[in-house]
């Protein structure tokens, strides 16, 4: 279960860090009046990334891990990193 939640919350870092960093930013440049929307999405990254920190956060004891999400983790994690 830690290395499913680690990967989940490594995968959703990841997926706000490049929306926010990378992806928005090239829409606003296309498309200006994009931006007020944008701003909102970028807003509710607030408090889900603050709930990912939580879930981090949560000793869950153990390291079973089922069906190969184990070694898909560490992969993701350092993509996440980058």
């Amino acid at each position: 279960m830690a290395q499913l939640r680690d990967f989940l919350v490594a995968n959703l870092r990841h997926h706000h860090g490049t929306e926010d960093g990378d992806l928005w930013p090239r829409i606003v440049a296309v498309a200006p009046a994009a931006e007020r929307g944008l701003g909102t999405l970028r807003e509710e990254h607030e408090p889900l990334d603050a709930a990912l920190d939580l879930l981090a956060a949560v000793n869950l004891g153990g390291d079973e891990v089922e069906d190969g999400v184990g070694e898909a983790a560490p992969a993701q994690v350092s993509v996440a990193a980058a």
